[in-house]
């Protein structure tokens, strides 16, 4: 159940994302109108082989998400070798540093958009799903 209001939980996925096309966007989440997105976890899951090669990997909002940007040149995707893997990635802990609402008031489609940005894909083909958790609030 994806939670739709007031509390942390599961907020968006994407399933069979393709890890070897360099420079694709996928959407994980759309933010409904009134709302601003806070993402704080994201578990990628269902790798279905080495991500190998895949070593940076962009998370926010936008066409290029990084309006807002949430963490980006993420390398650590390329240490998941082996199919069946799975690991977190979580929001940037350091006080001060913004993680990013994504704003489902923004005028630009795109702009209310959280998704992942394959800068550097993976070296063989590949694909992984993607959990997004996190609250949202009324913006």
């Amino acid at each position: 159940m994806i939670l739709e209001e007031n509390g942390f939980g599961l907020l968006g996925f994407a399933d069979d994302v393709d890890m070897n096309a360099d420079a694709t966007l996928r959407a994980i989440y759309t933010v409904p109108v009134g709302k601003i997105h806070y993402p704080v976890a994201i578990l990628i899951h269902e790798v279905s082989a080495t991500l190998a090669g895949c070593d940076d990997v962009d998370f926010g909002g936008g066409a290029a998400c990084i309006t807002p940007g949430w963490r980006e040149t993420i390398t650590e995707l390329a240490g998941l070798t082996a199919a069946g893997d799975s690991a977190w990635i979580f929001s940037n802990l350091a006080i001060n540093t913004p993680c990013g609402g994504v704003d489902g008031d923004d005028a630009t489609a795109a702009d209310r958009i959280f998704g992942i940005l394959l800068v550097e894909g993976s070296t063989d083909a590949a694909t992984a799903s993607f959990k997004v958790f996190g609250f949202q609030e009324d913006s």
